[in-house]
């Protein structure tokens, strides 16, 4: 069996059997590595390039195409070129387009969340919240030629992530961990309401990139963490009730645009729970 790796990656999410075990790295923010690894990685392959951010806050990077083909990576990345829209505070610390503000702990790998927005704030007040405008936060320019050469070759599995992917989990970025939490429990409508302007607003995100690239895309990302280590972070009926109908209808409208991809979904923890749910609202594949 003689398979280029765009074959062997889709003979693997077809369930039939490939040559070898694909292999992806950097393809999406969560596949990929941390500044300080990557750094030492590039060193020990003896390659100097400049390292791109995917995401500032985790300190998450863009793979180069030369390591890629060292590793011999059978997919690729197509991405916006993120636009990191940051007030900076001091020498450790910015706050983003959203109001949140992070920091770098002493001798930390990646950006601490101290400031959210939306704590404390009424129902009242959360409706009156300034979303940011969804493009402003990428480039998109020469994306579509770049992907559509990339599928005309056939030669690696193309996967799709907008960066920042998740209409969940940004929620809590906004309200804190423990409030959003307890929102879902005793303020459902306030729950629901910000719920409700986070999946507008990832929805028209992802919508302009679909837009340029869904048609030449294998797989599309979304990434929204609902576990820890231990277990699901909410009582599998809250999800249900609450969160499940607006991923479900977020899952529905990237597959429309872009019809001939895979929907690949990434949590964080212990998510088994939730992957019967996950299955029936169209997710492909699971990335644990």
């Amino acid at each position: 069996m003689n398979l280029n790796s765009r074959e062997r990656v889709m003979r693997s999410l077809n369930k039939e059997i490939p040559d070898r075990i694909p292999m992806d790295l950097g393809t999406t923010n969560c596949t990929t590595l941390t500044k300080k690894a990557y750094e030492n990685l590039k060193k020990f392959l003896g390659i100097e390039k400049e390292t791109r951010f995917m995401m500032e806050n985790f300190q998450v990077v863009f793979v180069d195409e030369e390591v890629l083909q060292i590793l011999n990576i059978d997919t690729r990345g197509i991405h916006p070129r993120p636009i990191f829209q940051k007030e900076i505070i001091d020498d450790n610390s910015y706050r983003n387009e959203f109001g949140i503000t992070f920091r770098m702990p002493q001798e930390g790998l990646y950006y601490d969340m101290v400031h959210h927005p939306l704590a404390g704030k009424s129902i009242e007040e959360l409706k009156e919240y300034s979303w940011p405008k969804p493009e402003k936060s990428m480039d998109l320019k020469g994306l579509r030629e770049t992907a559509k050469k990339l599928h005309d070759k056939g030669e690696f599995c193309l996967v799709g992530d907008m960066i920042d992917t998740g209409i969940f989990e940004p929620c809590w970025y906004l309200r804190g961990f423990e409030n959003y939490l307890m929102d879902l429990v005793i303020d459902p409508d306030f729950a629901t309401t910000l719920l409700e302007g986070m999946y507008h607003y990832q929805l028209q995100r992802y919508s302009l990139f679909l837009q340029e690239v869904g048609e030449y895309l294998d797989v599309i990302f979304v990434g929204d963490d609902l576990a820890t280590a231990e277990n699901v972070i909410m009582n599998p009926q809250t999800y249900r009730n609450l969160i499940k109908p607006y991923h479900k209808e977020y899952f529905k409208n990237l597959k429309k645009l872009a019809p001939k991809a895979k929907l690949l979904y990434h949590s964080c923890g212990s998510i088994l729970n939730f992957i019967p749910d996950l299955i029936e609202i169209g997710v492909d594949i699971l990335n644990p």
